[in-house]
């Protein structure tokens, strides 16, 4: 062998061996923050699972997750694909000014049909008033943020979706006055929600159908939480040279006393917001504790008017504000939640129904079939 080859093994080898003694030294981590993900268990060695190849699955799937230095080749792998110009990973768009874009994949029409026929068919069915505010997703409003070539798959949803509601629902589309006010920063860039600010929009959007007069930005006190907050797709893109985000709070400076219970989890508390979340990876839970089942929000607001609110996670941050004008909000997640909706509405006696649902997951997942 020539002494370069003789070099280069031993220089391999020596690497090898240095990075065999750091995963030996190093302790696993069983999270990994930056993904938002659990990491791989170390595998336990049986026959069964010898022989049935399970122990060689979990084992590279082990070995992958707890690699010395994850965390630097994972952003050195970041880097060089941005070098080469990749656009997107893992239906997230590399978007320009540091923004990450969830794609939309084609935006369903048969799984949004099914979505509004649920919908129609409830409405009809029931005594109580239904709205249906349309939450925009960052694509729509920056979509000049996109990178080049890349389609706006959302353009003309809110039209098929006036179009294929009953008259029985009443439509809130926010998209017009998010258009108009996109300089002010409403959604985030590293995560799939709106913001506080484009939270407040939505409110202010909805207020004429809901009929209340919503306050004015000038009422309300902010209060930034957070300062280093990566979100959803940056975890999903594995993007993390990216500027983080900020979460604020806003607060009104006549706040009305709450109560809020999380009902399957048995717990109370006097808040609309879980500060103690603001030290997990879940930022964003801080809003109403992240998504639950069944939530009762109780204020000292306006008498007896109470309104079930169905939704997903964009109105975890909306319900702050719709609170300073119901004296009692239900909150029902479909997801988790699985009695009738019908005998929910009679037996809290409510009259008011909001469906609160984000461009993607009404083009994406069959989220109101559980009306039906």
């Amino acid at each position: 062998m020539h002494s370069y080859n003789k070099f280069s093994a031993i220089l391999l080898a020596a690497f090898l061996a240095f990075f065999a003694c750091l995963g030996l030294l190093l302790p696993d981590d069983t999270f990994s923050a930056a993904e938002r993900r659990q990491l791989a268990e170390k595998p336990v060695l049986s026959g069964a699972n010898l022989v049935s190849g399970r122990f060689g699955e979990a084992a590279e799937k082990y070995l992958a997750d707890h690699f010395p230095l994850r965390e630097l080749w994972l952003r050195l792998k970041t880097a060089v694909e941005k070098a080469c110009g990749k656009k997107e990973q893992h239906d997230v768009y590399f978007g320009r000014d540091g923004y990450l874009l969830q794609k939309a994949n084609g935006a369903d029409t048969e799984i949004l049909a099914a979505n509004l026929a649920a919908l129609n068919e409830f409405a009809r069915a029931t005594e109580a008033e239904c709205y249906f505010l349309l939450a925009p997703v960052s694509v729509q409003v920056y979509a000049d943020k996109l990178p080049p070539y890349a389609p706006n798959e959302l353009g003309g949803l809110p039209a098929a979706v006036k179009k294929g509601l009953a008259r029985e629902v009443t439509l809130i589309d926010p998209l017009p006055l998010f258009l108009a006010k996109k300089e002010e920063g409403l959604f985030y860039r590293t995560d799939h929600h709106w913001t506080t600010r484009g939270a407040y929009y939505a409110y202010a959007a909805a207020g004429e159908a809901l009929g209340y007069r919503g306050l004015a930005p000038s009422a309300f006190r902010t209060e930034d939480v957070a300062t280093g907050f990566y979100g959803t797709l940056a975890a999903r893109s594995g993007r993390r040279d990216v500027p983080p985000d900020e979460i604020e709070l806003w607060l009104p400076a006549a706040a009305p006393k709450v109560e809020v219970e999380y009902v399957q989890a048995g717990k109370a508390a006097d808040s609309l917001y879980a500060m103690d979340r603001l030290e997990t990876f879940d930022q964003y839970a801080v809003f109403l504790d992240g998504d639950h089942p069944q939530v009762v929000i109780r204020t000292d607001g306006v008498p007896g008017r109470r309104l079930l609110v169905m939704k997903d996670s964009f109105a975890n941050s909306l319900l702050p504000f719709l609170a300073l004008h119901f004296a009692e909000i239900h909150v029902l997640d479909l997801r988790y939640y699985h009695r009738p909706v019908s005998v929910y509405l009679q037996e809290n006696k409510i009259a008011e129904v909001l469906f609160l649902y984000n461009s993607l997951t009404v083009t994406g997942e069959r989220v109101l079939q559980k009306l039906s």
